[in-house]
């Protein structure tokens, strides 16, 4: 991450710095926020250097935007530079095909069928998949930042024009998608997490939101070399309240990913199953209000507060003038949090630069929050 560490800093200055809309500071007096456009740039002041980056919450995607704002603000504040990582290099063309999880947010599939891909790894099946059904879309999530750019590059490569990729987390993704919208869920080859199955992509939660997404005759498909995920899985799969499950074992497919190759030259059985919908869905209220009604009380105890699918968690209270405050805060899912900003200004409470995702979760953590306030 592009940072500076400085020996200290001018506070005189940093006021009448041409960035600087405003700036708020924590009561210690230890932590500082700069509030320098589109993001927020932290201050930390540590034993004997202040350490001086983009705040994680709020950091936009542009790493050059972000080394030119504290190439600026070195200069303006006339820093004294112990450490940094900001020289300025040509900024990286970022693929068209890679989204954010906001373009889904109100993602609305018009003329291709649609298709999912969960963990798609070295991509061989994804884009197999998208080369040869050039008329349908096809999505692929994957948490591994060299794996999304590696696939990138061979969309390009290749010149397909109907996969999107997506760097996140599969088991929130299908929140954001239309009911009955889906053709089919490819899940190959998922880490089985033996000793933490908490993790695994494959869950109650995971397979109803799968049914829901899926058109009537829509597939859902976990293909495994582990014997213990399958049988965990074909339990959550048949205990669907309306369901035709399929099985299959040492089935041959059109193209096999890296990994299973490497199951097969080791003699090991790979599964198949195979959970088709049977029923369309209704559709899912998806118009989440994220405002707030609220006159906040400015006394907060900071701690967790856990509930059985979601938590929130007051981390910090920083004083921008008399009558401004913001509000750094935690919450939502446990498997992927969000975090903000909120931002008090006389009374009134909206989130800092966007609202939250648009999650079930995160709407009743949001109206906890409003309770809280």
């Amino acid at each position: 991450m592009p940072h500076l560490v400085v020996k200290d800093i001018d506070r005189d200055k940093l006021q009448s710095c041409s960035l600087l809309q405003w700036s708020a500071v924590d009561a210690r007096k230890r932590y500082y926020l700069l509030h320098v456009g589109d993001f927020l740039v932290e201050i930390k002041k540590r034993d004997n250097d202040y350490l001086i980056r983009a705040d994680k919450s709020t950091r936009c995607a542009n790493a050059q935007k972000i080394k030119g704002v504290l190439s600026q603000l070195s200069k303006e504040l006339q820093l004294e530079v112990i450490e940094q990582n900001i020289s300025l290099k040509k900024e990286k063309k970022e693929s068209k095909f890679l989204k954010p999880i906001s373009y889904f947010e109100d993602f609305a599939l018009k003329e291709k069928e649609l298709n999912i891909e969960v963990g798609f790894g070295s991509g061989r099946h994804l884009l197999y998949q998208a080369k040869k059904h050039p008329s349908q879309l096809f999505v692929g999530l994957e948490i591994h930042t060299p794996s999304v750019e590696q696939v990138l590059r061979q969309i390009e490569i290749q010149g397909l024009k109907n996969i999107l990729v997506v760097n996140y987390d599969a088991r929130l993704f299908l929140e954001f998608l239309p009911s009955n919208s889906c053709r089919n869920i490819f899940v190959h080859f998922p880490i089985p997490w033996e000793k933490k199955p908490h993790r695994r992509v494959i869950s109650k939660r995971f397979v109803d939101e799968s049914m829901r997404v899926l058109q009537k005759g829509g597939v859902l498909n976990l293909r495994t070399d582990s014997k213990n995920y399958f049988r965990y899985s074909f339990e959550i799969f048949f205990a669907q309240k309306v369901c035709e499950c399929k099985i299959t074992k040492n089935r041959e497919i059109e193209i096999s990913s890296k990994y299973e190759d490497r199951w097969k030259k080791q003699n090991k059985n790979i599964y198949d199953l195979y959970l088709t919908s049977l029923e369309e869905s209704a559709a899912k209220n998806m118009d989440y209000d994220f405002t707030f009604a609220v006159k906040p009380k400015l006394q907060y105890e900071f701690q967790s507060i856990k509930f059985e699918n979601y938590f929130v968690h007051f981390e910090n209270l920083f004083t921008i003038d008399a009558k401004r405050y913001l509000l750094k805060v935690s919450f939502g899912s446990f498997d992927k949090p969000e975090n903000r900003y909120i931002f008090i200004d006389d009374g009134s409470v909206s989130y800092l630069f966007s609202a939250p995702t648009k999650t079930h979760i995160n709407y009743l953590a949001h109206k906890k929050i409003e309770e809280m306030l």
